[in-house]
Protein backbone atom coordinates (compact mmCIF):
# COMPACT_ATOMS: atom_id res chain seq x y z
CA UNK A 1 0.00 0.00 0.00
CA UNK A 2 1.29 3.46 -1.08
CA UNK A 3 0.17 6.47 0.74
CA UNK A 4 1.14 10.40 0.29
CA UNK A 5 1.90 11.21 4.04
CA UNK A 6 0.54 14.87 4.23
CA UNK A 7 -2.68 13.25 2.28
CA UNK A 8 -3.05 11.31 5.24
CA UNK A 9 -2.55 13.89 8.31
CA UNK A 10 -5.18 15.88 6.57
CA UNK A 11 -7.61 13.20 6.41
CA UNK A 12 -6.82 11.94 9.85
CA UNK A 13 -6.94 15.66 11.17
CA UNK A 14 -10.28 16.13 9.38
CA UNK A 15 -11.96 12.95 10.97
CA UNK A 16 -10.92 14.00 14.00
CA UNK A 17 -12.54 17.82 13.37
CA UNK A 18 -15.70 15.82 12.28
CA UNK A 19 -16.07 13.43 15.41
CA UNK A 20 -15.17 16.52 17.91
CA UNK A 21 -15.48 19.93 16.58
CA UNK A 22 -12.98 22.06 17.88
CA UNK A 23 -11.50 19.76 20.40
CA UNK A 24 -8.30 18.52 18.79
CA UNK A 25 -7.59 22.14 17.21
CA UNK A 26 -4.68 23.26 20.62
CA UNK A 27 -3.27 19.96 20.20
CA UNK A 28 -2.57 20.09 16.39
CA UNK A 29 -2.26 23.82 15.66
CA UNK A 30 1.32 23.36 13.82
CA UNK A 31 -0.18 21.07 11.63
CA UNK A 32 -2.99 23.60 10.51
CA UNK A 33 -0.80 25.44 9.12
CA UNK A 34 -0.27 28.11 11.90
CA UNK A 35 3.63 27.07 12.03
CA UNK A 36 5.71 27.41 9.13
CA UNK A 37 7.28 24.02 8.78
CA UNK A 38 5.40 21.62 10.62
CA UNK A 39 3.99 19.55 8.26
CA UNK A 40 6.73 19.32 6.49
CA UNK A 41 8.86 18.35 9.90
CA UNK A 42 6.23 15.98 10.67
CA UNK A 43 6.23 14.07 7.03
CA UNK A 44 9.96 13.89 7.58
CA UNK A 45 9.44 12.43 11.24
CA UNK A 46 7.38 9.91 9.53
CA UNK A 47 8.81 9.12 6.75
CA UNK A 48 11.89 8.42 8.05
CA UNK A 49 10.72 6.12 10.72
CA UNK A 50 9.28 4.35 8.19
CA UNK A 51 12.76 3.64 6.67
CA UNK A 52 14.24 2.52 9.82
CA UNK A 53 11.44 0.23 10.72
CA UNK A 54 12.41 -3.47 10.82
CA UNK A 55 9.34 -6.29 9.97
CA UNK A 56 6.89 -6.85 12.33
CA UNK A 57 4.20 -5.46 14.32
CA UNK A 58 4.66 -1.71 15.27
CA UNK A 59 3.97 -0.15 18.89
CA UNK A 60 3.75 3.72 19.08
CA UNK A 61 4.74 4.73 22.79
CA UNK A 62 2.71 7.69 23.41
CA UNK A 63 0.97 7.88 20.85
CA UNK A 64 -1.26 10.94 21.75
CA UNK A 65 -4.30 11.11 19.32
CA UNK A 66 -2.88 8.19 17.01
CA UNK A 67 -1.75 10.44 13.96
CA UNK A 68 1.03 8.52 13.20
CA UNK A 69 -0.28 5.15 14.16
CA UNK A 70 -2.51 5.84 11.10
CA UNK A 71 0.09 6.71 9.02
CA UNK A 72 2.17 3.55 9.87
CA UNK A 73 -1.29 2.07 9.30
CA UNK A 74 -1.78 3.56 5.76
CA UNK A 75 1.56 1.96 5.01
CA UNK A 76 0.54 -1.53 5.87
CA UNK A 77 2.00 -1.82 8.91
CA UNK A 78 -0.20 -3.41 11.93
CA UNK A 79 -0.28 -0.84 15.05
CA UNK A 80 -0.68 -0.79 18.30
CA UNK A 81 -1.16 2.61 19.96
CA UNK A 82 -0.57 3.07 23.33
CA UNK A 83 -1.02 6.31 25.95
CA UNK A 84 -1.62 7.42 29.25
CA UNK A 85 -4.27 9.83 28.49
CA UNK A 86 -7.98 8.18 28.42
CA UNK A 87 -9.52 10.12 25.86
CA UNK A 88 -7.03 10.30 23.21
CA UNK A 89 -7.12 6.51 22.91
CA UNK A 90 -10.99 6.74 22.92
CA UNK A 91 -10.50 9.06 20.29
CA UNK A 92 -7.76 7.29 18.38
CA UNK A 93 -10.51 4.31 18.26
CA UNK A 94 -13.07 6.09 17.51
CA UNK A 95 -11.50 7.64 14.04
CA UNK A 96 -9.45 4.27 13.32
CA UNK A 97 -13.08 3.03 12.75
CA UNK A 98 -14.64 5.71 11.11
CA UNK A 99 -11.81 5.23 8.87
CA UNK A 100 -11.93 1.98 8.11
CA UNK A 101 -8.24 1.45 9.53
CA UNK A 102 -6.93 -1.49 11.09
CA UNK A 103 -5.26 -1.04 14.43
CA UNK A 104 -6.11 -0.53 18.55
CA UNK A 105 -5.26 1.63 20.95
CA UNK A 106 -4.77 0.84 24.80
CA UNK A 107 -4.39 3.16 27.70
CA UNK A 108 -0.95 2.69 29.35
CA UNK A 109 2.52 3.91 30.98
CA UNK A 110 5.07 4.21 28.15
CA UNK A 111 7.48 2.98 30.97
CA UNK A 112 6.03 0.09 31.73
CA UNK A 113 4.24 -0.52 29.13
CA UNK A 114 6.38 -3.06 26.88
CA UNK A 115 6.51 -5.26 29.68
CA UNK A 116 5.46 -8.90 28.65
CA UNK A 117 4.75 -8.00 25.25
CA UNK A 118 5.97 -8.74 21.89
CA UNK A 119 6.79 -6.65 19.01
CA UNK A 120 8.56 -5.93 15.75
CA UNK A 121 9.01 -2.24 16.13
CA UNK A 122 8.57 0.72 19.41
CA UNK A 123 8.29 3.71 17.90
CA UNK A 124 8.20 6.95 20.10
CA UNK A 125 8.22 10.61 19.08
CA UNK A 126 9.26 12.77 22.06
CA UNK A 127 7.31 10.45 24.42
CA UNK A 128 10.69 9.06 25.95
CA UNK A 129 10.89 12.61 27.18
CA UNK A 130 9.16 11.67 30.40
CA UNK A 131 10.60 8.93 31.54
CA UNK A 132 12.33 8.94 34.29
CA UNK A 133 14.31 5.39 34.50
CA UNK A 134 15.39 4.88 30.79
CA UNK A 135 18.23 2.36 31.39
CA UNK A 136 14.83 0.43 32.72
CA UNK A 137 12.71 1.18 30.01
CA UNK A 138 15.63 0.05 27.57
CA UNK A 139 15.97 -3.34 29.74
CA UNK A 140 11.54 -3.40 29.10
CA UNK A 141 12.16 -2.12 25.21
CA UNK A 142 14.63 -4.95 24.11
CA UNK A 143 13.07 -7.68 26.38
CA UNK A 144 9.60 -6.90 23.77
CA UNK A 145 11.90 -6.68 20.62
CA UNK A 146 13.40 -10.40 18.88
CA UNK A 147 16.68 -9.97 17.53
CA UNK A 148 16.90 -7.58 14.89
CA UNK A 149 14.16 -5.44 16.03
CA UNK A 150 13.90 -1.62 16.46
CA UNK A 151 13.22 0.42 18.55
CA UNK A 152 13.15 4.35 16.87
CA UNK A 153 12.71 7.61 18.63
CA UNK A 154 12.65 10.82 18.37
CA UNK A 155 13.64 13.51 21.04
CA UNK A 156 15.21 16.59 21.60
CA UNK A 157 18.88 17.35 21.62
CA UNK A 158 20.44 18.34 25.10
CA UNK A 159 22.96 20.36 22.89
CA UNK A 160 19.99 22.84 22.13
CA UNK A 161 19.75 24.57 25.31
CA UNK A 162 22.30 26.32 24.27
CA UNK A 163 20.73 28.32 21.83
CA UNK A 164 17.30 28.89 23.76
CA UNK A 165 18.55 32.92 24.49
CA UNK A 166 18.74 33.06 20.37
CA UNK A 167 16.07 30.58 18.94
CA UNK A 168 13.11 31.29 20.44
CA UNK A 169 11.43 28.00 19.00
CA UNK A 170 14.32 25.71 19.70
CA UNK A 171 12.41 22.69 22.64
CA UNK A 172 14.85 22.58 25.30
CA UNK A 173 16.34 18.75 25.54
CA UNK A 174 16.97 16.30 27.50
CA UNK A 175 19.04 13.80 26.00
CA UNK A 176 22.30 13.64 24.32
CA UNK A 177 23.66 11.19 22.03
CA UNK A 178 26.32 9.14 24.11
CA UNK A 179 24.71 8.91 26.75
CA UNK A 180 21.74 7.60 25.19
CA UNK A 181 24.23 4.87 23.14
CA UNK A 182 25.81 3.80 26.29
CA UNK A 183 22.11 2.80 28.22
CA UNK A 184 21.02 1.16 24.71
CA UNK A 185 24.39 -1.23 24.45
CA UNK A 186 24.06 -1.83 28.11
CA UNK A 187 20.44 -2.75 27.63
CA UNK A 188 21.79 -5.21 24.85
CA UNK A 189 21.24 -2.83 21.42
CA UNK A 190 22.92 -1.76 18.75
CA UNK A 191 22.58 1.89 17.60
CA UNK A 192 22.36 1.97 13.70
CA UNK A 193 21.50 5.28 12.91
CA UNK A 194 21.51 8.96 14.21
CA UNK A 195 19.44 11.61 12.18
CA UNK A 196 20.16 15.27 13.73
CA UNK A 197 16.88 17.17 12.55
CA UNK A 198 17.97 20.86 11.46
CA UNK A 199 15.45 23.84 12.43
CA UNK A 200 15.90 25.75 9.21
CA UNK A 201 12.67 24.23 7.81
CA UNK A 202 11.27 25.77 10.95
CA UNK A 203 11.59 29.24 9.16
CA UNK A 204 9.23 30.95 6.81
CA UNK A 205 9.79 29.92 3.06
CA UNK A 206 11.07 32.89 2.12
CA UNK A 207 13.55 33.18 4.92
CA UNK A 208 14.68 29.86 4.05
CA UNK A 209 18.05 28.96 2.44
CA UNK A 210 18.13 27.01 -0.81
CA UNK A 211 18.46 23.25 -0.37
CA UNK A 212 17.96 23.87 3.33
CA UNK A 213 17.82 20.36 3.67
CA UNK A 214 21.85 19.84 2.51
CA UNK A 215 22.67 22.72 4.90
CA UNK A 216 20.98 20.71 8.02
CA UNK A 217 23.31 18.08 7.14
CA UNK A 218 25.87 19.68 6.78
CA UNK A 219 26.04 21.45 10.33
CA UNK A 220 24.71 18.45 11.79
CA UNK A 221 28.33 17.24 10.84
CA UNK A 222 30.86 19.93 12.40
CA UNK A 223 31.42 19.51 15.72
CA UNK A 224 29.78 21.71 17.92
CA UNK A 225 27.14 22.79 15.89
CA UNK A 226 24.60 20.23 16.60
CA UNK A 227 22.83 22.41 18.46
CA UNK A 228 21.50 23.78 14.78
CA UNK A 229 19.84 19.91 15.12
CA UNK A 230 17.46 20.76 17.99
CA UNK A 231 16.13 16.94 18.08
CA UNK A 232 17.21 13.80 16.49
CA UNK A 233 15.90 10.31 15.67
CA UNK A 234 17.48 7.26 16.54
CA UNK A 235 17.62 3.93 15.76
CA UNK A 236 18.87 0.58 17.73
CA UNK A 237 18.48 -2.52 17.12
CA UNK A 238 17.79 -5.25 19.55
CA UNK A 239 20.96 -8.26 19.81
Amino acid sequence: MTTDTADDIRTYLAMLEELHPGNSRSYFDGLRNERPGAMDATVRNIEYGLSQFPPGPVVDLGCGHGLQAYCFARKGRDVLGIDLNEYRMAWANEAFAALDTPGSFEVGDASTAMDGRRAGVVWMHRSINHLTDLPAFFRSAHGALAPGGGLVFVTSNETSRHLLRFLPFVRPGRHNTKTLKAQLVEAGFEVAAIRYHGYLVALPLKYRPPFTAAVDRFLARIPGVRALAGSFTLTAIAR
